[in-house]
């Protein structure tokens, strides 16, 4: 983002559905916290997480300088997804100025923001009872979701019925 003038602008992504989902208005030039607190209902929505977003910060010269000067002429944001996904995160993003005459461009990596390659594979837990005794789960396939996990854990465990909770995410 170049010109940024403390005004306004939204950004509007397109889904793994083809979908639009449209940003809170989000304030030219903020922090990455603000960032992401605008964003982060897309990241929810379509893949359960907040994303990660990380702000650089650019002089005239196109040297790289701390974020809370009053020299910047560039801000660079970086997003990304913060769990292994096996699809693009979005297809596409727009920003659109609400009143801000701020420059924004969005480049998308070359590889459509995929995080990892496709995961493949099994995996097992292990848990020990009272005594000390090594309790291991039935393989249980990478995609997996928290239920599967908690009723294969709770099998091989049933004394941790109370005491563990599985989440996704």
């Amino acid at each position: 983002m170049t010109n940024s003038d403390g005004k306004e602008f939204v950004l509007i992504f397109v889904d793994k559905n083809s979908k639009f989902y449209a940003s809170e208005k989000i304030q030219a030039g903020c922090s990455a916290s603000s960032l992401k607190g605008k964003i982060k209902g897309f990241y929810k929505q379509d893949w359960g997480c907040e994303p990660s977003v990380t702000l650089k910060c650019y002089d005239t010269a196109g040297t790289e300088t701390d974020c809370s000067t009053g020299t910047i002429n560039e801000y660079r944001y970086t997003i990304e997804t913060p769990r292994s996904i096996s699809a693009p995160s979005t297809t596409g993003i727009n920003a659109v100025n609400v009143d801000s005459k701020a420059k924004v461009t969005v480049k998308l990596p070359k590889d459509v923001q995929l995080s990892n390659a496709p995961l493949s594979g099994s995996f097992f837990l292990e848990c020990y009872d009272l005594q000390g005794n090594a309790k291991i789960t039935a393989d249980m396939a990478w995609s997996s979701n928290a239920g599967h996990v908690y009723n294969n854990l709770i099998s091989a465990c049933p004394h941790l019925r109370d005491n563990i909770e599985v989440r996704d995410g």
